[in-house]
Order: C-alpha cells, then sequence, then structure tokens
C-alpha cells in the first residue's frame, strides 16, 4: 500500500516529522541547567570597582557634557548597586567610552555609541603572565536628532549601567548555584 494512498499513514507521518522538528527547536526552551556566559562569570564576586569616562566626541563636550557629573552619575548608580569604589590601580575598571559621529547629507540626526567594558587582570597561561583586558563589554548604538543628544546620554547611560550590575548579580547567583551542586 503506497504512503500517498493511505491518508491516516501519511498524516502521521508529517505530525511525527513536524513534532520531531518542533522538538529540536525547542531544546533551547526546555528547563534545564544555563549556561552563563564566561564573559559574564567573569564578573562573579565583583566588589570593588574604579570608573574611568572617555568622551571621543566634540559635540558631546561641546554641547556640555560634564565628564565629572557624568562619572558621578555612574559612581553612584555603582554604589547604589552595592559596588564599593577604589581608586587603586589593581582594582577592576569599568572604561566608558562614547562615541558620535556625524554623516554630512543627515546632519540633523547623530550616530552614538555607548561601550562599558570592564578590565581586569587575567592570567594568560600560554604567555604565562597576567595582563590587564576587558573581560566583559557592553555596547550599545543610538541614532539620536543632534538636539537631543545629552538627553540620550542620561538615558541610556543608566540603563547600561544597570545592566551591567544585573549581570553581576546572574553571575553571583550562577557560582552560589555551583556551589551548592557541589
Amino acid at each position: 500500500m503506497p504512503w500517498s494512498n493511505n491518508k491516516r499513514l501519511s498524516g502521521l507521518l508529517i505530525a511525527c516529522v513536524l513534532l520531531t522538528g518542533l522538538m529540536a527547536t525547542a531544546a533551547p526552551f526546555l528547563p534545564g541547567r544555563r549556561q552563563v556566559p564566561a564573559e559574564v562569570l567573569s564578573l562573579t564576586g565583583l566588589k570593588q570597582i574604579r570608573v574611568d569616562v572617555e568622551p571621543h566626541s566634540r559635540l558631546l563636550g561641546s554641547g556640555g557634557l560634564s565628564i565629572v557629573q557624568t562619572r558621578r552619575n555612574i559612581e553612584k548608580l555603582l554604589v547604589d548597586g552595592g559596588l564599593t569604589l577604589s581608586s587603586k590601580p589593581d582594582t577592576p575598571t569599568l572604561q566608558v567610552v562614547m562615541l558620535t559621529s556625524a554623516h554630512p547629507a543627515h546632519r540633523e540626526v547623530v550616530a552614538v555609541t555607548y561601550h562599558l567594558s570592564l578590565h581586569q587582570s587575567v592570567a594568560i597561561e600560554r604567555l604565562d603572565r597576567i595582563v590587564l583586558v576587558p573581560t566583559y563589554t557592553l555596547v550599545n548604538g543610538e541614532l539620536v536628532p543632534v538636539d537631543d543628544v545629552l538627553q540620550n546620554v542620561q538615558n541610556v547611560l543608566p540603563s547600561m549601567v544597570l545592566q551591567f550590575l544585573s549581570r553581576i548579580e546572574t553571575a553571583d547567583r550562577a557560582q552560589a548555584s555551583e556551589n551548592a551542586n557541589e
């Protein structure tokens, strides 16, 4: 009896193929142990931090952005999030870089790129050395009307710092869970 002539068998075959495909694609959504990326795990146990703000943009400077006030705002969020500020050179450093770019044909819009990276001392086995490298990076890009650039900085940077703090919590929970399972 050919498959095409038996509607019931054809329907079951199609259902089996679809169900198999669904199960294969649903695998990441099935419950189980969630893997935390190594970049996030590098934040585990982070308690002290330094902040370095670098606006690589004349537009931000000429528009009235205060680097000192921006650093204070970031530091306040970090302290409110449970971190302690340090000025020691070996303390992990959150580097905040802001870049802007305008296209001559579209002077009314500015591209703003935010780059947060945590620089830490890390041992590299093949070099047999400890080096300072970024271990966690968070990047955001925005297209903003030129008149709204400073407001964008005031909205986006706090959001990114809060996301950074959330990643620290994720790393700490993952470590606590791993310790509980040992």
